[in-house]
This record gives structure tokens, C-alpha cells and sequence, in this order.
């Protein structure tokens, strides 16, 4: 597993309680794609895990897809609704891709933007 260092800001902030799933990309456009997710912290830090929290993923090559919940009206039984309104969460859009390698003790992915819906 390679650890990922990587910050998410939406509209400049940290994204936080916005959670992305990490899409390998010969699965991308498969109707229930094998994928790792993780969270966004308060600092806008993304800490994503496989088997245990914060491993990282396999190397691969990934496309990254976000979502954040509305948590405020949770209804049993009901998927919360996306506040980025499904802008973010199509692996076959490709917008987002990493590339993690093999044979380095973690992955620098850098700072990933994100734009809430218009």
C-alpha cells in the first residue's frame, strides 16, 4: 500500500466532510466499479485507507471522484443527497486522475480543487 498525501479544498476551502473514492482506471466505466475511499479532515487533509486507516491504496492508476453528503436530514433507508450534486462523482468523466507508483513510501497528490455546482 503507498499512503496518499493529498489536501482537498472546495471553493478555496478545506472540503471538509467530503468524502472521494479512489477509482482504478481500467474500472472506470464498469456500473459498480472496485474502489478505496477516504475522508476529508478540517484541514482539508484527505486521509484514505484500504486495510486499515490511512494505508493508502495499491499502486495504480486511479480516477478520483468526491461526494459530500447533506447529513442535516438523514432519513433512514434514504441516501443522504450530494451537495456537489453529482458534479464530482462519475469515474468515467475522467476530471480527476492520479497515477500512484510502486516502490515509494507514499505519494504526494498534491492540492485537488474542487468548484461547487452552479
Amino acid at each position: 500500500m503507498i499512503p496518499i498525501n493529498a489536501v482537498v479544498h472546495l471553493d478555496g476551502q478545506p472540503a471538509v466532510g467530503v468524502l472521494a473514492m479512489f477509482v482504478p482506471k481500467v474500472n472506470a466505466n464498469s456500473k459498480d466499479p472496485t474502489y478505496f475511499k477516504g475522508k476529508v479532515d478540517g484541514e482539508g487533509k484527505l486521509s484514505i485507507g484500504t486495510f486499515t486507516d490511512n494505508d493508502g491504496v495499491p499502486p495504480d492508476d486511479y480516477v478520483l471522484t468526491f461526494v459530500k453528503y447533506d447529513t442535516s436530514t438523514i432519513i433512514i433507508g434514504q441516501k443522504p443527497a450530494d451537495l456537489l450534486q453529482g458534479k464530482y462523482s462519475n469515474p468515467a468523466n475522467l476530471e480527476h486522475t492520479i497515477s500512484v507508483p510502486s516502490g515509494v513510501p507514499s505519494f504526494d497528490a498534491g492540492v485537488i480543487e474542487l468548484t461547487s455546482p452552479e
